[in-house]
């Protein structure tokens, strides 16, 4: 299955310039390790501390040029590796993923699980209800959404109270990093296709800079044994979000995620 790479720039409720960038430096990256020419969606705009539903209509022209993108990326049946700023901008991906892919498992590597609404958060950060969203949990005005128990978050380990209560009653299945290993995933995953959602706070404070990092992550080690666990024929696609370039020297921090995306394309 030939790859395409995409590469968000536009603002999704994004707070620090900084995930504008890292979203630039690691497609510039991949695009030299893969031999593709990366295809980037959208204009840079500043970032601002706005609330969920000041940045979901300030975001939606952009989202709805990241949907068009992806989806006709889809459409040639090509697995697809998207840069992105933020979480949120998986309000336009996973709903074209289900259309093309309904069966699809989403695994949501994430230290926080993203599945408060916009009723139970209490910072009113778009970030932070993602995964409800792309559930149909609360109305975000998605023309598709994926049934909870086909998303698996992995890795999270800050989780509010409120959240909680809605991941269980929603049966959402959390992996915590304790148990983030291929013979607790692979089992949930089965024959399905899969999507890859990777925010970098998942991990260990000093992997990958990210903005709402948060100690307890799991090992750089741990997500390598995942990547090269997981079978490459069901794998659709991989977003990767949330790295937070801190100034031009990148090279380390991209060179690990260079090393995960070789992992699991090989």
């Amino acid at each position: 299955m030939d790859i395409s790479l995409l590469c968000s720039q536009g603002r999704v409720a994004d707070r620090t310039d900084n995930t504008l960038a890292g979203s630039r430096y690691t497609a510039q990256h991949l695009a030299a390790l893969l031999g593709k020419k990366e295809i980037t969606v959208g204009q840079l705009s500043p970032a601002e501390k706005d609330k969920w539903p000041e940045s979901l209509d300030k975001a939606r022209p952009h989202l709805e040029k990241m949907a068009a993108a992806l989806s006709q990326e889809l459409s040639k049946n090509k697995r697809v590796i998207l840069t992105t700023s933020t979480c949120p901008t998986s309000l336009a991906t996973i709903p074209e993923v289900v259309k093309k892919y309904p069966d699809i498992k989403l695994l949501w590597f994430d230290g926080h699980g993203d599945f408060n609404t916009p009723t139970s958060s209490d910072s009113g950060y778009l970030g932070g209800m993602v995964v409800s969203a792309v559930c149909g949990v609360w109305d975000a005005e998605l023309d598709a959404t994926i049934p909870p128990e086909n998303v698996i978050i992995v890795g999270a380990h800050d989780i509010d109270a409120a959240e909680q209560i809605l991941l269980e009653q929603h049966r959402v299945r959390v992996i915590p990093p304790a148990h983030v290993k291929p013979e607790t995933i692979l089992p949930l995953i089965g024959d399905s296709p899969i999507w890859i959602h990777v925010d970098w706070d998942v991990l260990e404070p000093g992997n990958v800079p990210a903005e709402y990092k948060v100690k307890g992550g799991i090992t750089l080690e741990q997500l390598r044994a995942i990547f090269r666990a997981l079978p490459i024929d069901q794998v659709k696609g991989l977003e990767l979000a949330e790295f937070s370039a801190q100034d031009d020297d990148n090279q380390p921090w991209l060179n690990n995620i260079e090393t995960l995306v070789t992992d699991l394309l090989n």
